[in-house]
């Protein structure tokens, strides 16, 4: 006789989530060889750690970005010596640790069964979105860690005890000098859970006392955040949108990479929703932040793109409560209508987790855009594959050539000249001392190369030959003439 579905549970499953999600991430970092992925770890964290390396270190530097993942980095950076390795590893194992507390937190926090908690914590595992967060948001994934660690310590704040809330204390901290959107999600979700308990006639003073203990974790935050708006002259992470392109572009994207990451599942979101203190404040302050520029665009805290991907976690729940409320997750294994409300759960399963490691294993071209979509737009927002940094990987080689020269070519009378995506590579590959001037996204001006010419003597510049490339700049202006080639990529000197 066939045992009832109820009675099956798996032994240590935070430990095979953990090992399951930390095998997945590594894929695309063995089929990468060599080389790293993610955009932002080679942009910002490469430098940060070669300059840390190098002695330029100080705390009190961290006046507008948070600091505990750049600990880490560096951290590994230092025993291992390998900037490559440091980057490969902690992918995964970032990513092993987001999908296990995640399980935690449904496990401990909503108090879920070991069969729903593993269905949730396998469709967040494989789900391209968390992937494409694990790509090269590292910050994202250590604040959620502890904010799912911290969850469950807040659900029950009032029953614990001193020595528990002191736990939950300092995961704020840790939450709170991890990332800045985790921290805003973590005080909306806090605050707004105590007006609940204003409203429900609880006593003002033991609401007041229960804040004292995440005193420290805002005032830490009012810190990152004052000194970035001193040292920006603005509120940091300000964005006026419609400076850089048209309304209709920007609702057009908005609305565009939503569907493209929840579409299919939005359904199952909707037939899943409860009101829940948690996850409505969680969701309510994403949703706020996604779509905020549709409403107002000339002025926006922190990119809507990074509020949209934090609803993953909210919606996933949803999504799995979907599944149970069509009886999916319900049955035994001997009855036939259980077998087909499995087989349509196992083949959503399926789907989902196919499209995740598609993404994990298939590379993009020099011919192509980072986006795979239809719009390719949302390249801009949604790299199509995991298997590129800020190039193809089949472009890495050709760049450390064309740098490699570079770097034997520069002298004080020259300077070269490079896009934002290239800020790592110059860091890697470029002795010290070298003139090196970052043009971010937008290309220099013909005026503004006509003063730099009147300063050096030779202007270089990497990219790719005419006709490839990403960012919008496929063609160079006519000034620039190629000294060097390494098949797509070439080296120029700028012809005033």
């Amino acid at each position: 006789m066939l045992r009832s579905v109820k009675e099956y549970t798996l032994k240590h499953p935070v430990i095979i989530i953990f090992l399951g999600s930390f095998a997945l991430r590594l894929v695309p970092e063995i089929l990468a060889g060599p080389w790293p992925l993610g955009f932002d770890t080679m942009t910002y964290y490469v430098p940060t750690m070669l300059n840390w390396a190098n002695g330029d270190f100080n705390p009190f530097h961290f006046n507008y970005y948070t600091p505990l993942c750049y600990f880490l980095l560096f951290s590994v950076y230092r025993i291992s010596g390998s900037v490559f390795f440091t980057l490969k590893f902690l992918g995964p194992l970032l990513y092993g640790l987001l999908c296990s507390s995640f399980l935690f937190f449904v496990d401990r926090g909503l108090g879920w069964n070991n069969k729903k908690g593993l269905v949730a914590a396998f469709l967040f595992s494989v789900y391209f979105l968390n992937l494409r967060i694990s790509w090269d948001l590292y910050r994202n994934m250590l604040g959620l860690v502890f904010f799912f660690l911290f969850l469950p310590f807040l659900r029950k704040f009032d029953e614990l005890s001193r020595s528990r809330k002191f736990i939950a204390s300092v995961l704020a901290i840790l939450i709170t000098l991890s990332h800045e959107i985790t921290s805003v999600i973590m005080f909306f979700v806090i605050f707004s859970g105590f007006v609940l308990d204003i409203f429900k006639n609880k006593r003002l003073s033991k609401v007041f006392k229960s804040s004292l203990w995440f005193l420290p974790s805002l005032i830490i935050l009012s810190f990152f955040v004052y000194n970035s708006a001193i040292g920006f002259h603005e509120v940091p992470g300000s964005l006026n949108y419609l400076a850089t392109m048209s309304y209709s572009v920007l609702t057009g994207d908005v609305f565009g990479l939503f569907f493209l990451i929840f579409g299919l599942l939005l359904p199952f979101v909707i037939l899943g929703f409860w009101h829940d203190r948690t996850l409505d404040s969680w969701s309510l302050i994403c949703l706020l932040g996604s779509f905020w520029p549709i409403f107002f665009p000339w002025f926006q805290v922190i990119p809507w793109k990074r509020w949209m991907f934090m609803l993953g976690p909210p919606f996933t729940i949803y999504i799995v409560n979907g599944f149970d409320r069509l009886k999916m997750l319900k049955g035994e294994f001997s009855h036939k209508s259980f077998h087909i409300r499995f087989s349509k759960l196992a083949l959503i399963l399926i789907i989902i987790g196919s499209t995740g490691i598609a993404y994990t294993i298939f590379p993009l071209s020099v011919t192509f855009s980072p986006s795979t979509t239809v719009d390719e737009r949302l390249g801009h927002y949604f790299p199509g594959s995991m298997l590129c940094n800020t190039f193809p990987l089949a472009d890495c080689d050709d760049f450390k050539k064309c740098f490699q020269y570079v770097n034997k070519s520069l002298n004080d009378g020259s300077v070269l000249i490079i896009h934002e995506s290239l800020t790592g590579w110059a860091r890697l590959y470029l002795d010290e001392g070298k003139n090196v001037i970052n043009y971010h996204s937008n290309f220099p001006s013909d005026d503004e190369l006509e003063s730099l010419s009147a300063d050096y003597e030779t202007i270089y510049l990497i990219w790719w030959i005419n006709g490839y490339g990403w960012y919008d700049q496929k063609n160079l202006p006519n000034c620039f003439e190629p000294v060097f080639v390494s098949s797509y990529v070439a080296v120029y000197t700028y012809r005033s």
